[in-house]
Parts: structure tokens; C-alpha cells; sequence
């Protein structure tokens, strides 16, 4: 099954990037989650540290199921949101937000484990 991660790095909303999502499950990587609004998409799960968490979310994304790791992980909040996906039977992924943003660091770890 195809999965988009939402992911915290720059997003611009696309004809393409909808016709990429539509019908896909979702999970959101902590700030990756203030996608969700601009995509019009609910994530069936958020995981993270949350220390990037969005503020004003409305309340039916604030309620998306959680799992919460310490900061002090060995793996990124996205490396996270892929693993869950994939324990979800995620034969696809859609990494959304991957790119750009204040983490260079993990923008180069997203292009990566896109290989």
C-alpha cells in the first residue's frame, strides 16, 4: 500500500503532488504535521519527540493518535514515520516535505533513504 509521509522541510502544493497523495495513508513526522492542513489530508498516526510541534492545530489534527520518542533518539522523526509505514505493509512512499526547511541535515538524510 502507498503511504505519504509528512515531513517537516519546505512544501509548495501542486496539481502533481495532490494526483501523489490522493488515496495514500498517511503518517506525520512531528512538524511535518503542519502539512496535513495545507494537503487536506488526516494522518492515521504522528510520531516524533514533538518538539516542533504546530501551533493552532485544528482539533481533528490534534487528536491524530501519537507516538511519542525521547530526543535523545538514534533516528529522526521522518526515519521514524518511514519505519512505522513500513510495519504498516507500505510497499510506496510519497516523502512529503522532505526538502528544505532549517534541517539540511535531514533533507540529505531523506534523499538518502529514498534510494
Amino acid at each position: 500500500s502507498k503511504f505519504t509521509i509528512l515531513l517537516g522541510g519546505d512544501l509548495i502544493r501542486t496539481p502533481l503532488l495532490d494526483r501523489q497523495v490522493a488515496g495514500t495513508r498517511v503518517i506525520a513526522a512531528d512538524a511535518g504535521m503542519s502539512h496535513a492542513r495545507t494537503l487536506n489530508l488526516t494522518p492515521e498516526l504522528w510520531v516524533g519527540d514533538f518538539d516542533s510541534v504546530p501551533a493552532d492545530l485544528p482539533d481533528e489534527l490534534a487528536a491524530v493518535p501519537r507516538q511519542v520518542f525521547p530526543p535523545e533518539k538514534d533516528k529522526t522523526d521522518g526515519e521514524l514515520a518511514i519505519a512505522a509505514a513500513l510495519e504498516r505493509g507500505a510497499t510506496s512512499l510519497v516523502l512529503a516535505g522532505a526538502f528544505g526547511g532549517k534541517r539540511t541535515d535531514h533533507a540529505f538524510l531523506h534523499l538518502a533513504l529514498s534510494v
